[in-house]
């Protein structure tokens, strides 16, 4: 079983049964289109990852010093620094 979207598409890609029934110039073509869009989903910044990172990143834009705040902060809404 694939554990993410991109390993779904790599598999039928690979995938004989789908490259003969399909032809494989058309599981090409699916696949690269899919792994565009995989792409641009990607690089969009989500609702839930503003909510978890706003409060960290309003801080820094406060304080000139941001590292001491990243410090204080509960891992839970915010991520923690070695």
């Amino acid at each position: 079983m694939p554990k993410s979207l991109r390993d779904a598409v790599a598999g039928l890609k690979d995938d004989p049964f789908f490259r003969d029934k399909l032809r494989a110039e058309f599981v090409d073509y699916y696949t690269h289109i899919k792994n565009t869009e995989i792409d641009r989903l990607l690089s969009e910044v989500t609702d839930w990852e503003h909510r978890e990172y706003s409060r960290c990143f309003e801080q820094v834009r406060r304080d000139p010093a941001p590292m001491a705040y990243f410090s204080q902060l509960e891992p839970v809404h915010c991520f923690t620094l070695p």
